[in-house]
């Protein structure tokens, strides 16, 4: 089984949106983009005294930048739509019980520097290891 990296299996579910998908920075360019970052979960799951856990529980933040408010917008919804309630899924060899949305889409701004709108979501991945 391929080593587990959370943020690489979820760019595979996004590369439909764009193919600039960025993991843990924010490059100035290209302006619009997608960006993920590892966040906190939650404990993992240990169950019948067994040595390891059942499940873990990651976290992680997807940010979405767009010159364009609108298409800002619609490419938010469109993660929202390609990630959230999605059970018993294979990633890359990766089992994951469920990927689920933490809160609602969060408007960060505009950037000073590029003037590109910024959108954020938050969801929680419960993955067998």
């Amino acid at each position: 089984m391929a080593a587990f990296d959370l943020l690489e299996d979820i760019t595979s579910l996004l590369t439909g949106i764009t193919s600039d998908v960025y993991k843990n920075e924010l490059p100035e360019t290209p302006v619009n983009l997608i960006v993920l970052y590892n966040e906190t979960g939650y404990d993992p799951v240990h169950v019948h005294n067994a040595s390891k856990p059942a499940y873990e529980n990651p976290g992680f933040q997807v940010v979405v930048r767009h010159t364009t408010a609108g298409t800002a917008r619609t490419w938010i919804e469109a993660v929202k739509n390609a990630l959230d309630g999605k059970t018993n899924l294979t990633i890359n060899s990766h089992i994951y019980l469920g990927i689920f949305q933490q809160g609602d889409m969060f408007p960060l701004g505009r950037e000073e520097s590029t003037h590109a709108i910024k959108f954020s979501l938050n969801f929680q991945a419960q993955v067998v290891r």
